[in-house]
């Protein structure tokens, strides 16, 4: 294992959300980024521009452009043009950005929760009409998507915001079940725009299909992606919004303009150039670990008492604590404080998420397995 990835990195003290925002004797296993050093190559490209001594304003040239085009149809086949990209400080704002640009005040937009908890916030800030088409959980384990009811509720409906991989039940969602909501989607009139941040984290075979790859793609439709969940540079604030529609496009640039919403992030253009030209094998290591973090999780924490929902993609891992008869507020403090561990509530994505908890498993090894301890010795204690 190159890239010094089973060492891990000290975070602490350098203004670092997931690790600052804890007491010291916590482990932060909450917060969706990787306890993990970047790619050198991310690395060497800062430490290079950085030397010079200007920071001004910045501009995209044409290899960076190709470099997010040669990424996305080595990794996921997609046929991007440059044409077909818009900037954005993040997927969340590609989100917020969305609601405003292709929907009036009033009214609806459909999410499928439990999902990551910005889908309902932008969706709110914008003062729209919140439509909700759960997911349900079926005997073999697995959450699905429900159809039917899906038909029903985009029904009125003007936007659809689609998470896949879905956070945070981890589900890969199958190229056929994605068919069929573009193709409710066009049934209803409604456009569909896929927050794709964690595309490259399918495992155990599983393969993201983005949605811009389906039948039908090139009207209506837009997905959301962006080196830094991948790369671990979500700091940098940059992403890539991918619309072919060039109505739809032209629609998210105007707003874009009005609210002075772009991209431009002199690092963060430089790092996603560098993580998408040379970041490949760094990343095939990442999900190494990832996969063997969630396997020793599974095993773990069901063992405890937990019913864990094996993430197929993301590396984020989805448990339901409900058997032990405790709400998300209580669970939440009792880890903190008992166990030392701190993770993200399962009402942080929604009500239906009473009584999950989610674990991020994107640290090494030896850390995972000590919070995974700490959490067993816990829900153990629970049931002493």
């Amino acid at each position: 294992m190159d890239y010094k990835l089973l060492e891990g990195i000290d975070r602490r003290n350098t203004q670092c959300l997931k690790w600052d925002n804890c007491a010291p004797d916590v482990l932060p296993m909450w917060v969706a980024d990787m306890d993990f050093p970047c790619a050198p190559g991310i690395m060497d490209t800062l430490k290079a521009r950085i030397s010079h001594a200007a920071l001004g304003y910045t501009r995209r040239a044409e290899d960076d452009d190709r470099a997010v085009i040669d990424y996305y149809a080595r990794h996921h086949g997609m046929r991007i043009a440059r044409e077909d990209m818009l900037f954005t400080p993040g997927v969340v704002k590609s989100l917020l950005l969305s609601v405003h640009a292709l929907t009036l005040p009033g009214e609806k937009v459909l999410i499928q929760p439990p999902v990551y908890g910005p889908f309902t916030r932008v969706v709110n800030l914008a003062k729209r009409q919140l439509v909700e088409n759960p997911l349900r959980e079926t005997e073999s384990g697995r959450w699905e998507m429900d159809l039917e009811d899906l038909d029903r509720k985009l029904e009125g409906c003007k936007l659809m915001l689609l998470c896949s991989p879905h956070n945070p039940t981890g589900r890969v969602w199958e190229r056929e079940t994605l068919q069929k909501v573009l193709d409710l989607c066009k049934k209803h009139g409604v456009y569909l725009v896929s927050d794709e941040i964690h595309c490259d984290f399918a495992l155990d075979g599983h393969v993201h299909t983005s949605v811009l790859t389906l039948k039908g793609a090139d009207h209506g439709v837009a997905a959301a992606v962006s080196a830094t969940k991948s790369f671990n540079i979500a700091g940098l604030d940059h992403s890539t919004f991918l619309i072919p529609d060039a109505d739809m496009r032209a629609a998210l640039a105007e707003k874009a303009a009005e609210i002075g919403m772009g991209g431009g992030n002199l690092l963060g253009v430089l790092a996603t150039t560098a993580a998408y030209t040379a970041g490949d094998e760094w990343l095939r290591q990442v999900k190494e670990i990832i996969l063997e973090n969630r396997n020793m999780a599974v095993e773990q924490l069901t063992r405890a008492g937990a019913k864990v929902y094996p993430n197929e993609g993301t590396y984020l891992c989805w448990l339901d604590l409900r058997a032990f008869g405790k709400d998300c507020k209580t669970l939440s403090q009792e880890l903190n404080e008992r166990a030392k561990v701190r993770l993200n509530a399962g009402t942080d994505f929604g009500a239906a998420g009473e009584g999950f908890m989610r674990l991020n498993l994107a640290a090494p090894p030896s850390l995972v397995a000590e919070g995974l301890s700490r959490i067993a010795r816990y829900l153990g204690e629970l049931q002493a």
